[in-house]
Order: C-alpha cells, then structure tokens, then sequence
C-alpha cells in the first residue's frame, strides 16, 4: 500500500513537556497531529476495504522537507527517528493497530529539489520471518558447564 501524503509537511515528534500538572506536547505538534489524521483518513479513503493492518508490516519512508533559503545543511535539521516517531503515531488506529506492528523500518529525509514536499509511505505484510534460536535456560548452560 502506498499513501502520498503530500499535503501534510512533515514534522519531528517534540520532547513532551512537563509542568505540576503533567506531560503534555506543544500546542503546535497538538495542531500537526491533528491535521495528519484527517490527512491519512482522506489518503485511505481511496483505498477500498481497507482496515488497519493486525499483522506486522514493513515500512518505507520518505520525508521530503522544503528547503530555506538559506541554508547549509546538506540534509534536514532534526533527527529521522523523531520525523518517524510522529507518523507512526499519526497513523496508530487507521494504518495499523498500533506501531508495535512495525518490524522493519526504512527512512530517508531530503531536501524538496526533486520532489513534491510532504511523507511518502509503503506500508507492506512482513512476510519474511527470521527464526532465532531459543535461548538457552539456566539449568542448561549450568549442565554445560562454562564451556558453553
């Protein structure tokens, strides 16, 4: 599944703020957050049937950011797990359940010279499983001894 969410800027997910009365997030992320849900809603409008996904997906981003005029940073300021934070977020409850279901991320954050500003997403079925070996319980690695 591939949404174009071209109409909403991306945006890196702020540290809550604390005060006597608890944690909260800036007024402005409040606002983004908002927006992106009836961005994401309208994206999978368009995509008939479609209920959030129940089972792990893989997922591709693109953050396209547009560029100041005057800057001379190569890529975007704030860090990419912070931008991925706040759409993963956005999309809990409409794309998936909730974004424990993503097991395989892959992100990219670029200036808009090539591209129309805005979040790209491919959101796939983890099909692929990788088998880990069970580790070992206590008992075992005593009868092994230290060699083990």
């Amino acid at each position: 599944m591939l949404l174009r969410l071209t109409d909403l800027m991306p945006m890196p997910c702020p540290r809550p703020r604390v005060s006597r009365f608890g944690a909260y997030y800036p007024a402005g992320y409040r606002a983004w957050k908002r927006r992106a849900d009836r961005v994401v809603r309208s994206a999978l409008a368009g995509i008939p049937g479609h209920s959030p996904f129940s089972r792990p997906v893989a997922v591709s981003l693109m953050f396209v950011v547009p560029k100041p005029k005057k800057t001379k940073l190569a890529t975007p300021r704030p860090d990419i797990d912070n931008y991925i934070k706040a759409i993963f977020d956005a999309c809990n409850e409409l794309v998936w359940i909730d974004d424990t279901l993503v097991v395989e991320v892959q992100a990219v954050k670029m200036w808009a010279n090539a591209f129309e500003p805005g979040i790209y997403m491919t959101v796939e079925l983890d099909e692929h499983r990788i088998d880990i070996p069970a580790a070992r319980t206590v008992p075992a690695v005593r009868k092994q001894g230290r060699a083990g």
